[in-house]
C-alpha cells in the first residue's frame, strides 16, 4: 500500500516503468489466491481477516491506478496546453531526462528552456555521439523558430564529474587551494576552467554548475550525508582563496562560452544535513554570513557573467519559513534590491526532498514569484509535468507576479541572445 500510496515517488524513479503495472499484477494474483482462500474459509466461518486482506489489496490497486491516472492526465493536459500561451512559463525550465526522445518531443514543442545532461544519459557514448544529440535538438529549436535551448551539466571536477567519461576527470578544485601564492592558484584555476571550457563548449553544453562556492567548514561529511559531501567539493575554508579559485575557473569556462554557475548560496558548508533527503536549517547569524559565507558568491557574480544557484536550506535569521530557493526575502529583499544583482538566478534540483516535500509545484510558483530564473528538475524528469501543470494553473488563476515574471523574462532574453 506504502507504493501505491507514492507512486511516481522519486525515490522510486528505478521501477517508474514498471510500478505500476507491477504493483497491479501483484495485487491481482494476491486478490485471487485470497480469494480461494476465503472459499475455504467460508466453510469454516472464518473469513474476517481474509476479508480485510481482500478489502486492503482493492484499495492498493485503485490506489495505483488513480496515482497512475492523474499523472497521465497533468502529461496529456500539459502537452496539449496552447505553447504560444505559456510559452512564458515553460522558457523557465530546465529539465533532466532518462528517454532522449521524450526530451526532444519537449524541446521541440517549445514546452521547455533548457536540457540538464548528465551520466545516465551518456554511458557507453563517444562525444560524437552526444554531441550529435546536443546538435539534433538546437536544430529543432532553429527549425521552429524558438530560443536555443540551455544545455547544463554538473562538472566540477573530483566526485561530481558527471560527464566523465568521455570528458577528462580533473581532480576536485579544492587540489588547487594548497599552492602558493594566491596568484600561482588562479592561474591553475583558470587552465582548469579552460579544460572544462573547451572540452563542454566542443559537446555543445552551454551552461556549467560550478564552480562550488560554499565554505569549508569541516574536514568529514556527516553520518547522514548520502550526496551533498561539501567537505569534499569544497575549495576551501578561507573566502579569500575561493574568490580567487573561483572566479578564475568562471573565466577559465566563460573564455570557450560556457556560463558557470556559482552554487549552492547561501551557502552549504555549516550544514550537516543533505537536502537532498533531508530539510535543513542554517542558524547563523546574517552578520555572520555577510562577512565570511557570502563573500565569494558575491565576488564572482560582481566579476563575471556567472549564474548563481539557490540550495533549500533555510535561513533562520532572514526567512525561517522557507528555503532559500523560494524565498522572497532573500532573493528580492537581498540579492536584487541590497545587492543590486539582475542576473540570472537557478533553483537547485527542485525534485530534492528537503522541497519536493512542500509541494513541488508551490514550490516552483513561489520561486518566480520570488524572482527566480530558472527552476531545474534534474534527477526526476516526470516531475516536470507536475511542475509544469501547477504553473498554468498559477498562471490561470493570476496567482502568479506578472510584473515579476516579465523582468525575469528580460534577463532570460539576455541569457538566450548569448547562447
Amino acid at each position: 500500500m506504502l507504493i501505491a500510496t507514492n507512486l511516481k515517488n522519486t525515490y522510486l524513479l528505478k521501477f517508474r516503468e514498471i510500478e505500476t503495472v507491477g504493483i497491479i499484477l501483484l495485487s491481482s494474483i494476491g486478490l485471487c489466491l485470497s480469494l480461494q482462500e476465503l472459499r475455504k474459509r467460508v466453510i469454516k466461518k472464518e473469513t474476517t481477516e481474509q476479508i480485510l486482506f481482500l478489502l486492503i489489496l482493492c484499495i492498493v490497486i485503485l490506489l495505483a491506478v488513480s496515482n497512475e491516472a492523474i499523472f497521465r492526465y497533468k502529461k496529456y493536459s500539459v502537452l496539449n496546453s496552447d505553447v504560444k500561451q505559456y510559452f512564458e512559463l515553460s522558457r523557465h525550465l530546465i529539465v533532466g531526462y532518462t528517454e532522449y526522445e521524450e526530451i526532444f518531443m519537449l524541446a521541440s514543442k517549445g514546452l521547455i528552456g533548457g536540457v540538464f545532461i548528465t551520466q545516465r544519459n551518456i554511458n557507453g557514448k563517444a562525444s560524437s555521439e552526444i554531441r550529435a544529440e546536443i546538435g539534433k535538438l538546437q536544430r529543432i529549436r532553429h527549425s521552429q523558430h524558438l530560443p536555443p535551448l540551455v544545455i547544463a551539466a554538473d562538472q566540477e571536477g573530483g566526485i561530481v564529474s558527471r560527464l566523465s567519461p568521455p570528458l577528462t576527470r580533473l581532480p576536485a578544485l579544492s587540489s588547487l587551494s594548497g599552492k602558493n601564492p594566491i596568484a600561482e592558484m588562479e592561474k591553475e584555476a583558470f587552465k582548469y576552467g579552460e579544460i572544462h571550457g573547451k572540452e563542454l563548449s566542443e559537446l555543445g553544453v552551454n551552461i556549467n554548475f560550478s564552480p562550488i562556492a560554499d565554505l569549508r567548514f569541516r574536514q568529514q561529511s556527516h553520518l547522514m550525508d548520502f550526496h551533498t559531501h561539501i567537505d569534499k567539493r569544497a575549495i576551501s575554508d578561507d573566502e579569500t582563496v575561493v574568490c580567487g579559485i573561483a572566479l578564475a575557473y568562471s573565466c577559465g569556462l566563460e573564455k570557450y562560452g560556457v556560463f558557470p554557475t556559482v552554487k549552492h548560496f547561501p551557502g552549504m558548508g555549516r550544514v550537516s544535513a543533505d537536502t537532498h533527503h533531508f530539510s535543513a536549517k542554517l542558524d547563523t547569524s546574517r552578520k555572520e554570513l555577510e562577512t565570511k559565507d557570502w563573500v565569494p558568491f558575491r565576488y564572482v557574480i560582481e566579476h563575471s557573467d556567472a549564474l548563481m544557484m539557490l540550495g533549500h536550506i533555510i535561513l533562520a535569521d532572514i526567512d525561517p519559513e522557507n528555503p532559500a530557493s523560494c524565498s522572497y526575502k532573500l532573493i528580492q529583499g537581498i540579492i536584487r534590491q541590497e545587492w543590486k544583482h539582475d542576473g540570472v538566478l537557478v533553483t537547485d534540483d527542485l525534485t530534492m526532498r528537503a522541497i519536493q516535500s512542500r509541494g513541488i509545484g508551490d514550490m516552483a510558483v513561489r520561486a518566480l514569484n520570488a524572482g527566480i530564473d530558472f527552476l531545474l528538475i534534474s534527477y526526476d524528469g516526470d516531475k516536470y509535468y507536475d511542475v509544469m501543470y501547477d504553473l498554468i494553473a498559477a498562471y490561470r488563476d493570476k496567482k502568479l507576479d506578472v510584473p515579476m515574471l516579465e523582468k525575469s523574462n528580460k534577463r532570460l532574453d539576455r541569457l538566450f541572445s548569448r547562447l
